[in-house]
């Protein structure tokens, strides 16, 4: 094992070596035409290099690395936050996080201060406690990092009680939804591809990140069948196409014949190649539809778990389906319907 300063057209890098693997990081320092600047840039690659070599070392043998669990907590989370979108989670609890945590360091986290700050986050700020679990998930999933990383030697938020939220009911279209929504064509090219999207989510519970990248390589026109690598699980997923959703790879041939570019394998090229998530385009369509549901994508594939659930399929097949994991994050989606408990009643023997 063994960490040396590499300097390659002005730049200074750390060049790291462990059983027999070498690769390069960069320290952000460059040098410096003066040489009086020069020997102080180069004894700070001196500090950074001997602190990486302490980190390795700390690593390796399995003990807590001295120099980052003196990190403070504030300065750790705003690395990791570093390359998430925009939106992620864990840059909006960073913000409440600034306003609690001060300069408290990655050594001094308690599970009293975990306990602590989730009191904060559900009696003194806006959050609902639905929002502070969310943000604690993504708070708790950075420590869990920074204990992999051997920068805490124990993971303060073990033990330490979720956030109990507040049960909503998932709302989901119904099938005379569905109609009104088939029946309203909008008249643009592009608005017609994204009804045509959602109402595919619809026929096959597939998320908007995998609609947008579905190729036609994905699917077996011959057996009717989608074989995909989902974009947030990397699970795939094997879904079997009804007429309906056939009825709607038609249409988007016709809309592929249009376009002369290379985005035309995808299945729905308009939509790959757009970054907005067009939400926008569903609600003001829905409107259009006289649908009273507010449109978002997922509610295409909270539709499907829930129709194909009533339909008869179990549970199970809906997580396969869906590609879940774990089968509880299937019962999210897919709660007992009105129609469910109808028919449970009803199916109680009479007692004479």
């Amino acid at each position: 094992m063994g960490v040396k300063i590499w300097i390659n057209r002005k730049k200074i890098y750390l060049s790291i070596t462990v059983n027999g693997i070498r690769w390069r990081e960069c320290t952000g320092l460059t040098v410096s035409p003066d040489k009086k600047q020069n020997m102080k840039v180069l004894r700070m690659a001196e500090v950074i290099r001997s602190n990486k070599e302490i980190s390795l070392a700390a690593y390796r043998y399995g003990v807590v690395d001295p120099e980052g669990s003196r990190m403070p907590l504030v300065e750790y989370l705003h690395r990791e936050v570093k390359d998430k979108p925009k939106k992620h989670s864990l840059r909006y609890v960073l913000k409440f996080v600034e306003m609690f945590a001060g300069n408290l360091k990655l050594e001094s986290l308690s599970p009293q201060w975990i306990e602590e700050f989730q009191n904060f986050l559900t009696s003194r700020t806006e959050l609902t406690s639905n929002s502070a679990e969310v943000y604690m998930q993504a708070f708790r999933s950075a420590i869990k990092k920074a204990v992999r990383n051997n920068l805490i030697i124990k993971d303060p938020c073990l033990g330490v009680k979720h956030i109990k939220g507040e049960e909503k009911r998932k709302e989901y279209l119904t099938t005379s939804d569905i109609k009104l929504l088939k029946d309203c064509t909008p008249k643009d090219l592009f608005k017609q591809e994204i009804k045509n999207a959602f109402l595919f989510s619809v026929y096959t519970g597939l998320r908007v990140s995998d609609l947008r990248t579905l190729k036609l390589e994905d699917i077996n026109f011959s057996t009717k069948i989608i074989q995909k690598q989902q974009i947030k699980t990397s699970n795939f997923v094997y879904i079997p196409l009804s007429e309906q959703a056939m009825e709607i790879l038609k249409g988007q041939e016709k809309i592929r014949q249009k376009m002369d570019n290379e985005k035309t394998i995808y299945v729905f090229p308009y939509l790959c190649s757009t970054r907005c998530h067009c939400n926008q385009y569903l609600i003001d369509w829905g409107k259009d539809a006289g649908v009273k549901i507010h449109m978002g994508w997922h509610l295409a594939r909270h539709t499907f778990a829930t129709l194909i659930l009533e339909s008869g399929a179990d549970i199970y097949t809906v997580q396969k389906l869906l590609g879940h994991r774990e089968l509880k994050t299937t019962t999210r989606y897919a709660k007992v319907t009105d129609k469910k408990i109808r028919e449970a009643i009803d199916a109680f023997p009479l007692i004479s």
